[in-house]
């Protein structure tokens, strides 16, 4: 695995064992109704990223550029604030599915890469994480484009999508593992 993908399996696995404080997500500034920008229904859509916040320190988690194969996870170590003039931010941590595990430790972060070809090149791109928590939960972070909830995320968009149910991952990510959020 070349220097990236260990640096995103480090900080992905550095979330084990810690407890959610808050969750905010970050959206870019335009298309504002009265409905929060990043609620729908079957999913929520952040279309910059979100800061899982601990006692230990906030991991940011946003898309990024993959060659011309298109966008993946980036993983930081603090906030996404100082990366983002036009975005705003708000907390979510009393939403579903994040209320359910606010203060609940995550057991396990898997990143799952996805084979993607452009042209002749193929490449592994970082294209979710999920999050186990030890109330037996489990929530995906996707980076991909959100096309409603009856349809496929495109897998390497410049969304991040969270999923937190089951039963959606086969219409909403079907290029994901089946048991990435558990059965």
């Amino acid at each position: 695995m070349a220097r990236a993908g260990e640096q995103i399996e480090s900080v992905a696995g550095d979330l084990a064992g810690r407890c959610v404080d808050d969750v905010r997500y970050y959206t870019l500034t335009y298309g504002m109704t009265d409905e929060p920008a990043w609620d729908h229904g079957t999913a929520h859509v952040a279309d910059y990223g979100i800061d899982l916040i601990t006692s230990e320190g906030t991991t940011g988690i946003t898309w990024t550029q993959y060659g011309a194969s298109g966008y993946g996870l980036r993983f930081s170590r603090g906030p996404l604030l100082d990366g983002l003039p036009r975005a705003e931010f708000c907390s979510v941590a009393r939403e579903p599915p994040w209320a359910a595990v606010l203060g609940e430790r995550i057991t396990a972060a898997r990143v799952c890469w996805l084979d993607v070809t452009s042209g002749e090149r193929e490449a592994a791109t970082p294209t979710a994480v999920a999050l186990r928590f030890a109330g037996g939960i489990s929530i995906a972070v996707v980076c991909g484009s959100w096309n409603g909830p009856d349809r496929p995320v495109f897998p390497t968009g410049d969304d991040i999508v969270i999923l937190w149910q089951p039963g959606t991952l086969p219409v909403l990510a079907p290029f994901l593992p089946g048991d990435l959020l558990g059965s």
